[in-house]
């Protein structure tokens, strides 16, 4: 969750609809499936520092904090940092960390061996200007995993949907959020592969679900394995 306009941060502050409209899906989502997913998508080890980039209300660091993985957290939400650090269980808090940073300005102290950006939202986000950031903050060698939705997917939705809040610009591959204000990029492989090389950054492997298929136009998902080159 990061901010680059007023709606997007009411939208994800204490006032904001963020929370109430996901409450099924945080409520239902699976978070040990998802936290076994991640350890074997970037081979997390223990001895290693992880980054969960825009990790909300820390749902994801706790979990894997409990598997003993020294994870922090960073995100622009003072809302949602304060109920992620209000949920963090005192015995865990060795383990992990919260910063509060627009991502596209990420200069935390530390460098990461491994960093994932899950079921990401690039609302309102200048993607060039935070591959870069988020690239800095890793070591070299370091892998990072992207995981967002598939445009394709997104299309079939709206083509049977018709009454949404939601317009597509197919020309600017960008989704327009009436309702909120939020404008929401959705780039394709071949725009993911530049912007990456461009950061020191590489694909080393595409998926389109979390059971490790090959992504494809009917994929629900896109998710990128990528490693710093440089």
């Amino acid at each position: 969750m990061q901010p680059k306009s007023k709606g997007t941060k009411y939208y994800y502050g204490k006032r904001g609809t963020y929370l109430r409209e996901h409450a099924q899906f945080l409520h239902e989502a699976n978070l040990e499936k998802d936290a076994s997913f991640l350890v074997k998508a970037l081979g997390l080890k223990k001895r290693q520092f992880t980054l969960d980039i825009a990790c909300g209300q820390g749902r994801h660091v706790h979990a894997l904090a409990r598997r003993g993985y020294s994870v922090d957290g960073v995100d622009f939400s003072d809302h949602l940092l304060a109920l992620a650090k209000k949920s963090t269980d005192k015995t865990l808090k060795h383990r992990s960390m919260f910063y509060r940073s627009d991502v596209s300005k990420l200069a935390l102290k530390k460098r990461y061996n491994r960093a994932y950006w899950f079921f990401s939202d690039l609302a309102n986000i200048n993607i060039p200007k935070t591959l870069m950031a988020i690239s800095r903050n890793l070591e070299v060698g370091g892998r990072f995993l992207l995981d967002t939705d598939n445009v394709f997917r997104l299309i079939r939705y709206l083509h049977k949907n018709k009454k949404t809040d939601f317009v597509f610009n197919a020309q600017r591959l960008e989704l327009v959020d009436v309702r909120h204000g939020l404008v929401i990029p959705y780039p394709v492989v071949p725009m993911w592969r530049e912007w990456l090389n461009q950061a020191g950054l590489r694909i080393e492997r595409v998926m389109g679900d979390y059971q490790f298929h090959p992504y494809t136009a009917l994929s629900p998902r896109l998710i990128l394995i990528i490693k710093k080159t440089a």
